[in-house]
């Protein structure tokens, strides 16, 4: 399903991103992408030769009663690609993961080489450890990375199929 922009109207009326009807204002709620790293996302850019980063938020118009639903459904299509072993039906979690230590957690500001260390550290953290079923081999993935697995099979294909447009990822 092709997730887009916000859609306004003929009239400038805000249009669901899930069901692209017109939204009336007491049914107004708005959604993050499920990709935009639940709403916030960091730009930078250079001004007068220094790099600034902003943190900012993308949410989107969308129905009050669509909105569980098709967050839902954007995640296991985004999920789907993704392909990762994290959302795969043969990983079995064993329970660990990753998790670096927050120098920002101390008295002083940390230098910029710790900072870009714990941001390496933050790439790698949140991976879980676990057994691939399908092929009986330990497994590190992680939620925040794109895998393309070939063997890939979502955990919840079954419950999608009935609402896909289209055929489910697997």
């Amino acid at each position: 399903m092709p997730y887009k922009q916000p859609l306004i109207d003929d009239e400038g009326r805000l249009l669901c991103r899930f069901c692209d009807k017109r939204i009336e204002p007491q049914d107004l709620s708005f959604v993050n992408a499920y990709w935009s790293g639940h709403g916030s996302y960091i730009s930078s850019f250079e001004h007068r030769g220094e790099i600034i980063h902003v943190a900012a938020e993308r949410k989107f118009p969308c129905h009050r009663s669509c909105k569980r639903a098709g967050y839902r459904r954007e995640a296991f299509d985004c999920q789907c690609i993704d392909a990762a072993c994290n959302d795969c039906k043969h990983f079995q979690r064993d329970g660990t993961y990753a998790k670096p230590d927050n120098p920002f957690l101390g008295p002083e500001r940390p230098s910029d080489e710790d900072q870009r260390i714990y941001l390496l550290k933050l790439i790698a953290a949140g991976s879980h450890f676990g057994t691939c079923l399908k092929f009986g081999k330990p497994v590190a993935t992680n939620s925040q990375r794109c895998e393309m697995m070939p063997c890939f099979e979502h955990r919840r294909a079954a419950e999608y199929a009935a609402t896909s447009k289209g055929q489910p990822c697997a």
